[in-house]
């Protein structure tokens, strides 16, 4: 039991060392992520609503990602919830990987 619960602790303390202190924003893999979907809008404006999902995960806010996809739709009424999902999920992933990645 001690040896499996040491083994558990050095290898959390190995993930917890190797993560980078605060994950960078990555514009150009976000763009291409969301192009490779088959999601069409201005480059620049997919940033700033990028942005804009992150700003509602963020506390206070503590949005979900039913809250971003709900957000980003009504910016596309056009868009499907798919696509509105997939564009507030690649938006956490690349813009502020901080907020949880893919989920």
């Amino acid at each position: 039991m001690w040896r499996t619960l040491a083994a558990t602790v050095a290898l959390l303390s190995m993930i917890v060392l190797a993560a980078p202190a605060h994950a960078q924003p990555n514009y150009e893999s976000f763009i291409n992520a969301i192009t490779l979907d088959g999601i069409v809008i201005d480059h620049q404006q997919a940033i700033v609503e990028g942005y804009e999902v992150c700003k509602l995960m963020e506390p206070p806010n503590g949005g979900s990602l039913w809250d971003a996809t709900q957000q980003v739709k009504s910016k596309h009424p056009d868009w499907t919830m798919s696509a509105a999902l997939t564009f507030a999920d690649r938006s956490i992933q690349h813009i502020c990987p901080d907020r949880g990645g893919s989920f």
